[in-house]
């Protein structure tokens, strides 16, 4: 298989590059959690899962976070400066960071990455922070419909309720739901009503021709 699709001009560099992405219910989960809430600008002392109470307790860390913040205090005093690139703090020091920080204050600036070991904070008003968040989750939902890949499709056949054929097709069907949709449930009876009440429709033309032949076939049980 390998040596046919080299003679016939496949590039295996651009399809690890760029091949079709897919990902089951649970990683896009997960997924859409990380890009749409975890978002050092969308900061919420409320949102435990996101942003733990953290306490500094390393000499190291205690150092960086006096020095951030003596820079930064200068820089948001300073009324002639709208923005600032600091060196970059690890997330842990830049949550403890934010919940220091007045609420009035962190409504007032917004942080990018302005480098691998930087990042830039800039003041804003409320409505230049509204429209800065809404691209960038118009940024993270494109980026989820491109994550999802095929998936976009199989939700497509789930949500029209398509009728599906197939030949042989249980391990299809195995591999489509723990891929496309959820893990494998531990009875097969449970996965059986669980993609019944997925499609329109399952037809396997195995058991068509098995059931159709039955007298002739040396079986017991054709149903699916």
């Amino acid at each position: 298989a390998i040596l046919f699709n080299r003679d016939h001009g496949v590039d295996f560099n651009k399809w690890i590059r760029e091949g079709v992405s897919y990902v089951n219910n649970e990683q896009l989960k997960r997924l859409s959690e990380h890009l749409l809430n975890d978002n050092i600008n969308k900061y919420n002392p409320m949102n435990s899962s996101m942003y733990k109470r953290i306490t500094l307790y390393k000499k190291t860390d205690m150092d960086k976070y006096n020095r951030f913040v003596e820079q930064f205090e200068k820089f948001y005093n300073a009324s002639n400066e709208k923005m600032m690139v600091f060196e970059k703090l690890q997330r842990h020091i830049m949550i403890y960071f934010l919940n220091c920080l007045p609420e009035v204050i962190r409504n007032q600036i917004y942080i990018t990455n302005e480098s691998k070991n930087s990042i830039k904070i800039t003041k804003v008003t409320k409505d230049e922070k509204m429209l800065k968040l809404n691209m960038e989750n118009n940024v993270a939902i494109e980026t989820i419909i491109k994550a999802k890949g095929i998936k976009n499709i199989y939700d497509k056949i789930i949500e029209k309720k398509k009728i599906l054929v197939g030949h042989n097709c249980i391990i299809d069907f195995l591999y489509c739901t723990t891929h496309f949709m959820d893990e494998l449930p531990n009875k097969y009876e449970t996965f059986k009503t669980r993609i019944c009440n997925y499609y329109g429709g399952i037809y396997d033309t195995k058991y068509l021709y098995l059931y159709s032949n039955k007298e002739n076939a040396n079986i017991n049980d054709t149903s699916f």
